[in-house]
């Protein structure tokens, strides 16, 4: 059971993944300590979206590919469908 969940969002991943962006160094660090606590990732379908869409280019297809497998297959990560259900629960929270 993990300590701790936490729902990632897209630009999480965009600023650990980008050294140039101005989160970089901390998302990085908050990386480590989820890690080091043993977080399960938590992302949606929308979120593998927008990271699909980011990585569209040519040039950058590749990594957005090894992204969207990292998170469909590495432990640690849990993908979940966007359903109605889900929607009216995240409206409500």
């Amino acid at each position: 059971m993990p300590t701790r969940v936490v729902l990632l969002d897209s630009s999480f991943v965009v600023a650990l993944e980008n050294r140039d962006d101005r989160h970089h160094s901390r998302a990085m660090q908050l990386d480590r300590e989820l890690t080091a606590q043993g977080a399960l990732l938590l992302l949606h379908w929308g979120i593998l979206l927008e990271i699909g869409d980011g990585y569209a280019r040519a040039g950058r297809r590749a990594k957005g590919v090894e992204l969207l497998d990292k998170f469909a297959n590495e432990e640690g990560f849990q993908v979940v469908p966007l359903s109605t259900e889900i929607m009216d629960q995240a409206i409500a929270l």
